[in-house]
């Protein structure tokens, strides 16, 4: 459902300013990128934690 209003917002925002930069969509994907390694890092965080140690060690 979200990508249908989405779609309908960007259309009416097409015909009523058509020159405007569209941003939302850009922010959403740049928090997403943003995201992904904090989940990531978040799920193997022991394993992050023994690689640092083994670097450091080193």
């Amino acid at each position: 459902m979200p990508a249908i209003v989405r779609d309908f917002m960007l259309m009416a925002t097409r015909c009523g300013a058509p020159d405007a930069v569209q941003v939302t969509n850009r922010w959403y994907l740049l928090n997403s990128l943003g995201e992904a390694p904090r989940h990531v890092v978040g799920r193997h965080r022991h394993n992050v934690a023994a690689a640092v140690r083994i670097v450091a060690f080193a």
